[in-house]
């Protein structure tokens, strides 16, 4: 929940809390019932009144859809625990988990370039962290789709076993382009 939706939600809770309170005093009889009948008949048809309720509902109805929404995916950084026992541990940056997985992915014939997010997610009282990995891909038009899509997949589970040792990593590959367009053509160094 972003800082906006904080605001209006202490707003919300906070007029609510007090009509509410308002409420439960005109319940109560704790105070006169032609003095609250007073109030209500001279708030009631005023244009503020209608202004100040429309803003409530508004509020209200943005409040229920952003709890209901679905969340989108942010990007991680900082680091990850590879291991941990009684000597130390091992952490590795998302930085370097990412360039392990773009290189990985850029080594398949077929991919013109590639963009990776990756987000770490950890149940309340889990110890491991899920890692997901969210890659874009520009492709050629020189191999099948899914046969690069494929081929992606494998090379980076792979690579991320064999240099992280991380075997359980959630990859979701998304194509966003298939270009025509070679490679520019590098001169090897010898």
């Amino acid at each position: 929940m972003g800082i906006l939706h904080r605001f209006l939600l202490f707003l919300f809770a906070l007029v609510s809390v007090v009509a509410g309170a308002g409420l439960v005093v005109i319940a109560a009889k704790l105070l006169p019932e032609r003095t609250w009948v007073d109030a209500v008949n001279w708030y009631a048809g005023r244009p503020e009144t209608f202004a100040g309720l429309a803003v409530y509902l508004i509020v209200g109805l943005e409040l229920l859809v952003s709890s209901v929404a679905r969340k989108t995916e942010r990007e991680t950084s900082g680091e990850i625990l590879l291991a941990s026992d009684l000597a130390g541990s091992v952490h590795v940056s998302t930085a370097a988990v990412k360039g392990v997985a773009d290189r990985a992915a850029r080594s398949v014939r077929g991919v013109r370039d590639v963009q990776t997010k990756l987000r770490v997610s950890r149940a309340k009282n889990a110890a491991e962290s899920n890692l997901r990995l969210s890659m874009q891909l520009v492709l050629g038009t020189e191999a099948p789709v899914k046969t690069v899509a494929d081929d992606v997949h494998d090379a980076v589970a792979q690579e991320l076993e064999a240099l992280l040792g991380l075997s359980d990593v959630e990859l979701s590959i998304a194509v966003a382009d298939i270009t025509p367009a070679k490679l520019p053509h590098q001169p090897r160094v010898s």
